[in-house]
């Protein structure tokens, strides 16, 4: 969730005012979870924005491209702002209720043909637990379909069964990560932190520091082999 700062007030050298505002939030991309700061700046003609990280127990304030353009995800020019239906091969822009309609008339004819166990929702690993619930909700509730499942039904299950079957428990880490520089061998398999959670690296560069062997096992040469 983004929370409010109260707004700090600055001359610039041209003597026009400018209001700072601060967003403590945290990055979503990753298990990482960077904790960060969006500051906002407005002035009469223009607004910037910059990410900062935030001191944490995990990435100890460091973030990666990824935490630090995430913003732009909510903020871009080009994001879209309005629905929009495809006609004749060709998105048109169409407005809220035009879409709600749509969607719902979409819905009903499925439904009708074919159960509405026909429809089917997926969720992110990114969302809250209050928006995971709602979510829950309107598939049972709202589309009276069994079926809602999450990404992570796709991206971590593998993982979660291997781990459990060679550790005894579903964890990603069976450690500490401070522990991480104080290892003499290291086996990453298949996974490749360099790209995918790029903040915590520096730990296991501290192990290298420290004598630490490390290998890594995957069917490419990643980023994180060739470090």
């Amino acid at each position: 969730m983004v929370k409010p700062v109260i707004p700090l007030l600055k001359e610039t050298t041209n003597k026009e005012t400018e209001v700072m505002v601060t967003h403590d939030t945290q990055c979503p991309f990753c298990s990482v979870q960077c904790k960060m700061q969006l500051l906002e700046t407005k002035s009469k003609h223009r607004t910037s924005y910059q990410m900062i990280g935030k001191d944490n127990p995990t990435s100890k304030g460091r973030l990666c491209v990824k935490g630090l353009h995430a913003y732009q995800h909510a903020l871009h020019k080009d994001r879209l702002s309005h629905p929009l239906l495809k006609v004749d091969g060709t998105f048109v822009p169409i407005t809220w209720e035009e879409a709600y309609d749509t969607i719902t008339t979409q819905v009903k004819m499925i439904q009708r043909e074919d159960g509405n166990d026909a429809m089917a929702v997926y969720g992110s690993a990114s969302i809250t637990n209050e928006e995971a619930y709602l979510l829950g909700k309107f598939a049972r509730v709202g589309l009276q379909t069994k079926h809602i499942d999450y990404n992570g039904r796709l991206c971590m299950s593998a993982a979660a069964t291997a781990a459990a079957a060679s550790f005894g428990a579903d964890r990603g880490f069976t450690n500490s990560l401070d522990e991480i520089p104080f290892s003499e061998c290291i086996v990453l398999v298949g996974t490749n932190l360099a790209e995918c959670q790029p903040t915590l690296i520096p730990y296991f560069e501290e192990a290298r520091k420290n004598g630490a062997v490390i290998i890594v096992v995957d069917p490419r040469e990643t980023a994180t082999a060739t470090r």
